[in-house]
């Protein structure tokens, strides 16, 4: 419950500053003459709302695994079928190692 509140107000975060850098980016390139330090905040300020947009604590898991990933499992003797996402190969690994 605790991680849904705190992704749900991370995702509110980041279009609060998305929705005010895209309106003093209005106010900016509408003033004349254009105010380019105020745009250029705004930009700077909307990229990083955007970049930093919050995955999902699990979201990895569906990933297709890497080949380092794979070649670690293989290390151990696992058979790894084919479609398998990173988080069950990272299951498999674990199952046999133990951690």
């Amino acid at each position: 419950m605790f991680g849904a509140l705190v992704y749900i107000a991370r995702v509110w975060v980041c279009l609060a500053v998305a929705v005010t850098s895209l309106l003093f980016f209005v106010v900016g390139v509408s003033s004349r003459p254009i105010n380019f330090p105020t745009v250029t905040v705004c930009v700077v300020f909307f990229l990083g709302s955007v970049l930093s947009w919050p995955r999902r604590k699990d979201k990895w898991r569906k990933d297709p695994p890497t080949q380092k990933q794979l070649a670690y499992a293989e290390s151990l003797g696992l058979v790894i079928p084919l479609g398998a996402s990173k988080g069950e190969v990272s299951d498999m690994i674990s199952s046999v190692t133990g951690r």
